[in-house]
């Protein structure tokens, strides 16, 4: 008989959205071109830093403050700072070392001379100038003050385009969480009395399935680029706006582990995928031991016993039709290409 340790367990969690979008709009002033930073009007801790998140425009303006950018959405890693500022990132491991070397260049938003003004759409005066932006709208004419133009003026101010957008978490992929030492989950079936009063035994059906659990790790908040930290658990509880949700794979043998023996089985993956709620976070800080916290959760909808069995590299075919490729190519030249570490 094979025995299993735990020593090679291990939680992968993807971070989700409750589809709560978080609706704000970027004026002038909201961004720093120069520190490559932009400030969101979203109450500290709704995003994370390592969140990926899609933003889109939501009146059809190009997002702008985006440098060269011509599109109305945009997808990017995050790294958010002390003050709630963020900065945008193309790789998870840029986001969660933050800087500026590698963050996405910005741009003042839409800037438009005083006499280009589109009638109905809202600004924010850059300059003044010569100009007076109060005859079409504005309340003062200040530098900062947004209005909504109610047409063109003279003279040779400028102004900035305000640009309402939402932004949704977006994470595509499962990370390891670092510094597990343990976990637990439970499944719970309710039951229905259907005993008759005639009855001299008690009769119940099974009814709906439920989960619940925890997981036990080290506490660490930095050095990590390619996993998911355990702090991040710590600020996942604390989202008000878009929800304490996540989804999660709790591994019960991993690949490369092979107690059996059998070969053809040495990176086979078992392992129970769910969607799960924080309920509780629990730190534990003492001098004489580590710093650990415990996090509880509750499950919501199904859970699976999953089989990842050992097919590398293989597109698998159940019978001997041929595979179709959904593509229209005159040239004959398609390819279905699948995506692999080998040469």
């Amino acid at each position: 008989m094979s025995i299993y340790l735990g020593t090679h367990g291990k939680v992968e969690l993807r971070r989700e959205f409750d589809g709560n979008d978080l609706v704000s709009t970027v004026n002038v002033s909201d961004v720093n071109a120069t520190r490559k930073r932009l400030s969101f009007d979203f109450k500290l801790g709704q995003l994370i830093t390592g969140d990926q998140v899609e933003i889109t425009s939501t009146n059809g303006a190009a997002l702008s403050f985006f440098n060269g950018y011509t599109k109305t959405g945009i997808k990017r890693f995050i790294n958010v700072d002390a003050l709630g500022g963020i900065r945008f990132y193309t790789t998870f491991a840029n986001a969660v070392n933050g800087g500026t070397a590698n963050a996405e260049t910005l741009a003042t938003p839409g800037g438009r001379a005083a006499t280009a003004l589109v009638a109905g759409t809202v600004y924010q005066i850059v300059t003044v100038g010569s100009s007076d932006f109060t005859a079409v709208g504005a309340s003062v004419n200040t530098v900062g003050t947004v209005f909504t133009a109610t047409g063109t003026t003279t003279g040779d101010g400028t102004v900035g385009e305000t640009i309402p957008i939402k932004v949704v978490v977006q994470n595509s992929d499962f990370r390891v969480i670092a510094q597990v030492n343990s976990f637990e989950l439970s499944t719970q079936r309710e039951v229905i009395d259907t005993t008759n009063l005639s009855d001299s035994f008690r009769s119940q059906v099974s009814s709906l399935m439920s989960g619940s659990g925890n997981m036990s790790c080290f506490w660490e908040y930095t050095g990590e680029t390619v996993q998911d930290l355990p702090m991040y658990l710590l600020q996942l509880i604390l989202r008000t706006k878009v929800g304490s949700q996540f989804r999660a794979k709790f591994y019960l043998k991993s690949g490369n582990h092979n107690p059996s023996g059998v070969v053809a089985n040495a990176n086979d993956e078992i392992f129970y995928e769910f969607d799960g709620v924080l309920t509780a976070c629990a730190l534990q800080f003492s001098p004489s031991s580590t710093v650990q916290f415990t996090a509880d959760f509750v499950t919501t909808g199904e859970i699976a016993l999953k089989v990842s069995l050992e097919s590398l590299d293989k597109v698998l075919q159940e019978d001997s039709d041929d595979l179709l490729l959904d593509e229209t190519d005159p040239s004959g030249t398609a390819k279905l290409l699948l995506e692999s570490s080998d040469t």
